[in-house]
């Protein structure tokens, strides 16, 4: 049985603004109830997302198993089914998968109930052809979600899709699910891969000639 349905909107926040973002939530961080994840996923030959996020808690690692619904909604829909796995089993499958895998840092916000979450996710590259002179890693792009998760325990569902106004200003485009252009912004897409991060900047940079 899935652990839940979930439902998410993704943002697309200005790549040019990243440092001023992630101050802007670093600080929030410190003074709200906001987690800072360093997350780890790759996707393995059998369609499913393994994952490994560390807070300052011990790590966790996960395997998830997503199918969507398309039922023509601009945000997406889909079940949700995650079972814990080893670190041993993720590290294996890490060292399996180089051309399917990515990291980012999750700056997650809580929303207006348990199951609502606003995430904020940096993808980085530790891509030696893109580091600068004074930097180990670079961004290459900045995708919030807006999450509900449906399960067993949801008394209201409540879907209306919006970014905090403090992360409203850095808005390039709202994805739509049903957009053939827009399907670069799903994380099966964004793998640390030179080509596919090459193709996300480039999807990302003609936003900025519509601003």
């Amino acid at each position: 049985m899935p652990t839940g349905i979930e439902f998410e909107q993704k943002f697309v926040l200005d790549l040019r603004q990243a440092d001023k973002i992630a101050a802007e939530l670093s600080v929030l961080a410190l003074k709200r109830d906001h987690t800072i994840t360093s997350i780890r996923q790759y996707y393995n030959k059998n369609g499913e997302r393994c994952r490994s996020s560390q807070t300052l808690d011990a790590p966790k690692y996960v395997m998830e198993t997503k199918k969507s619904i398309k039922i023509g909604t601009t945000y997406s829909i889909c079940t949700e089914d995650e079972i814990e796995i080893t670190k041993e089993r993720f590290d294996e499958g890490w060292e399996k998968n180089p051309d399917r895998r990515l990291q980012k840092i999750r700056y997650i916000m809580p929303g207006r109930s348990s199951d609502h979450n606003v995430m904020v996710d940096f993808f980085y590259t530790k891509n030696p052809s893109y580091l600068l002179s004074n930097r180990n890693s670079y961004t290459y792009a900045i995708i919030a979600e807006d999450e509900i998760m449906l399960d067993s325990e949801t008394q209201e569902l409540y879907l209306r899709f919006q970014l905090p106004i403090y992360l409203e200003r850095y808005l390039l485009t709202k994805v739509d699910d049903n957009d053939p252009e827009m399907k670069i912004f799903k994380s099966t897409n964004m793998v640390d891969q030179a080509e596919n991060i090459d193709a996300v900047i480039r999807a990302i940079s003609n936003f900025y000639e519509s601003t």
